[in-house]
């Protein structure tokens, strides 16, 4: 494991992938300063494995020193972990130390037969890992007693309204956790769990997406409005009321005569925040999907108790890239101009083109004279019009 300076600040690339590797490599210059220059980058990251196959890891705060992360898959649970903790574990001593406990097992095992052998292997399932603080428990079986695999395809944070503020230094990490943890699954449902009280169970099931239409592939939080946005498969963005687990609308596509959908499946959302002059913040949707699109959407107006009008697709860009468009998970702040603003810089060109005309004129071009009928010349001669 790589040994990083007591004063370089935690900041690195965290990156995780579906066979359950994960690397932390820091991006201060100042972990590098003792390293040999031909030593290979990859080489000084600090690198672990989780279960797998994972389907998304997220990290949180969503800031740049996150405390946590928390992953999940078709057949992996939903599991916490603490990232300081995840980054003291030494791999080389865990296998060292757990060799002689194998041993002791393997003779429990063989001296008390097969039940036994069974019920240290459930027990050993339970243990959670060095770094681990939470596991979620399996789901009940279905109607024909068969197994339900968790089928996790999203993983997304919901932090509380309020906070204590005190979380870095508390030293239960997993109590001072003051989020709950929603997974989007392979079915179109959210599971709401609370990792924080201890509850191995989910605490809220909600059905988005109809069965089997299309699993939950995006969610994204917008904290000040409490909307959790959900894209699935099938092309379906929806907006959801956190609170309740009540979808307030599904949009539809720019043009609801031609295109009453979206035309491509979204791979990923960003909440903005636009901030006018004198103005309160208005909260604004930015969604990249597989049709090579980004799209802005607004989030629609609240009316009644608990009422939300339909959102609309503000405008859309065509990248042309045939990749995946991944949206950075960073809040941005955006500053709008005020309409005000906006209408004094249209006077403005107004002006601005009625001095050119004046320029053309007296630089001898044609008049509005010269470009009269000749009829209408005379008349105005005899006038005595100028």
């Amino acid at each position: 494991m790589a040994e990083v300076p007591e004063d370089v600040p935690d900041v690195g690339v965290y990156a995780g992938d579906s066979t359950g590797r994960l690397k932390v490599l820091h991006t201060n210059p100042k972990a590098y300063e003792q390293v040999d220059i031909q030593e290979e980058l990859d080489n000084l990251a600090i690198k672990w494995t989780v279960p797998s196959p994972l389907h998304q890891v997220t990290f949180y705060p969503d800031t740049n020193k996150p405390r946590y992360f928390a992953y999940g898959g078709e057949q992996v649970p939903l599991s916490l972990w603490s990232l300081r903790k995840a980054l003291e574990r030494d791999p080389a001593q865990e296998v060292a130390a757990s060799k002689p406990a194998e041993e002791e097992e393997q003779d429990a095992q063989a001296a008390t037969g097969k039940k036994r052998r069974a019920s240290s292997q459930a027990g050993k399932q339970r243990d959670l890992l060095p770094g681990e603080l939470w596991r979620a428990k399996n789901l009940p079986n279905d109607a024909l007693s068969l197994a339900r695999h968790p089928l996790i395809r999203s993983v997304v944070f919901l932090p509380r309204e309020t906070s204590s503020g005190n979380e870095e230094a508390a030293e239960d990490e997993l109590a001072a956790l003051d989020a709950a943890v929603a997974v989007g699954t392979k079915e179109g449902m959210v599971r709401v769990y609370e990792p924080s009280k201890k509850k191995p169970k989910h605490v809220h099931e909600w059905q988005i997406a109809a069965k089997n239409q299309g699993a939950l592939r995006v969610l994204k939080l917008a904290r000040s409005d409490a909307i959790l946005f959900a894209g699935d498969a099938a092309r379906n963005l929806y907006a959801v009321d956190v609170k309740t687990g009540r979808v307030l609308f599904q949009y539809k596509g720019a043009f609801v005569e031609l295109t009453p959908d979206i035309t491509g499946t979204i791979s990923s959302l960003l909440v903005l925040q636009v901030q006018r002059d004198e103005e309160a913040p208005k909260t604004l949707l930015l969604g990249s999907s597989l049709d090579r699109l980004v799209r802005l959407f607004d989030i629609g107006t609240p009316y009644g108790q608990g009422q939300r009008r339909r959102g609309k697709e503000l405008c859309s860009y065509f990248t042309g890239l045939e990749n995946v468009i991944s949206m950075t998970s960073a809040q941005l702040s955006v500053q709008a101009p005020s309409e005000k603003k906006a209408e004094e810089a249209e006077e403005e060109e107004v002006w601005a083109n009625m001095a050119i005309a004046r320029d053309e004129k007296d630089n001898g071009e044609e008049s509005d004279a010269e470009e009269m009928p000749k009829e209408k010349q005379a008349k105005r001669r005899r006038s005595g019009a100028p």
